[in-house]
């Protein structure tokens, strides 16, 4: 359920060239109470065109009950990384529509091998949970072995750098290794690597009882597709920031349509073929449940009665709900000329 509420930003501070990371104070006291780190802030705000955009933003640190931290990568896009970074400075203020994700440190409860896996900016919800694990750690109570993998095109574009080189030489219960994908990088440690991961790289994880992924629709997509072919056992936890698109690629709405028919009304509706379904229905008034708008959290699912649809990203169905036909409003795609749907 999304409580929107505003965001007072308390400090902005310059992690690397393009990351900064925002303290932000929550105003609503209902919404503070939501806010466990490792799950994200849903964040409201005006693109460079001045539409109305939604984006997910870990939250990476908890200072106080009311003050959270999340970092913000400035893609040069015209998304609203990019205006955070330009428009937000000290006491402005924040619209949140909410908070969501279901992944915390309790989630890791009760299990001795976790393995994590981190695509740049998605270093966010692993720091998130190492740091309260390492809190744990510092109390007393023992955390399970974690062993981290980053992959990043350069040392230069990676935050948190120095807390993580330095929570892994302090922790046994710590292991770290940095992917460097476009950085040539000569050293005998094993802790930097030039290059992505390999097979035999995954298969010295042993078999973590849950791996946790975080980035790119890509990189996670490809993780998830090696881990559960590795480890068929292992229990995924993912969290995917790429927004699936809620405009049409082409300037003209409409030029490819798909006529959408409501199941069991009479209702019909034209609606565009390369922009997700979520986005559509919710423009011709039919309101879906959604909050990710990623395909993780699997609130938006519809059952797809007759045509057909490309899906992008759906990491939340089972094969058994995608044999009885559910799919995923925000990252689902007409292909067929109508299609029939049941809310």
């Amino acid at each position: 359920m999304q409580n929107r509420s505003f965001l007072r930003c308390e400090s902005v501070t310059q992690d690397t060239a393009w990351v900064r990371t925002f303290s932000l104070r929550v105003l609503a006291k209902e919404m503070a109470e939501q806010c466990d780190m490792g799950r994200y802030l849903i964040l409201e705000l005006p693109d460079r065109e001045g539409v109305i955009q939604q984006r997910n933003y870990s939250i990476v640190g908890r200072p106080e009950a009311d003050l959270v931290e999340i970092a913000v990568k400035d893609t040069g896009r015209s998304g609203i990384s990019s205006q955070l970074h330009s428009k937000v400075a000290v006491d402005s203020l924040l619209l949140s529509a909410g908070v969501g994700g279901l992944i915390t440190v309790d989630s890791l409860a009760g299990v001795q091998r976790v393995a994590m896996f981190a695509g740049g900016i998605g270093i966010t919800l692993p720091m998130a949970l190492i740091r309260q694990l390492d809190r744990r750690a510092r109390n007393k109570i023992a955390p399970p072995t974690v062993q981290l993998f980053v992959s990043v095109p350069s040392l230069a574009e990676l935050p948190y750098l120095d807390e993580l080189l330095a929570m892994s030489l302090s922790n046994a219960w710590l292991d770290v290794r940095i992917f460097l994908t476009q950085e040539k990088f000569v050293s005998d440690s094993r802790l930097f690597t030039s290059g992505r991961p390999l097979r035999a790289d995954y298969t010295e994880l042993g078999t973590p009882e849950i791996a946790v992924i975080c980035g790119s629709l890509g990189f996670v997509s490809e993780n998830r597709d090696v881990l559960n072919h590795l480890f068929p056992e292992t229990k995924l936890l993912i969290e995917n920031f790429t927004q699936v698109s809620d405009q049409p690629r082409n300037s003209a709405r409409g030029e490819a349509a798909c006529r959408v028919t409501v199941y069991a009304t009479d209702q019909q509706h034209q609606v565009a073929m390369d922009v997700a379904l979520l986005g559509e229905l919710d423009r011709c008034n039919l309101k879906i449940k959604s909050q990710c708008k990623s395909g993780i959290c699997g609130s938006c699912r519809v059952r797809l009665r007759s045509g057909s649809v490309r899906s992008d990203g759906d990491f939340a169905l089972t094969p058994r709900e995608r044999e009885k036909g559910y799919i995923l409003a925000c990252c689902s795609y007409p292909t067929s000329e109508s299609i029939c749907i049941e809310l």
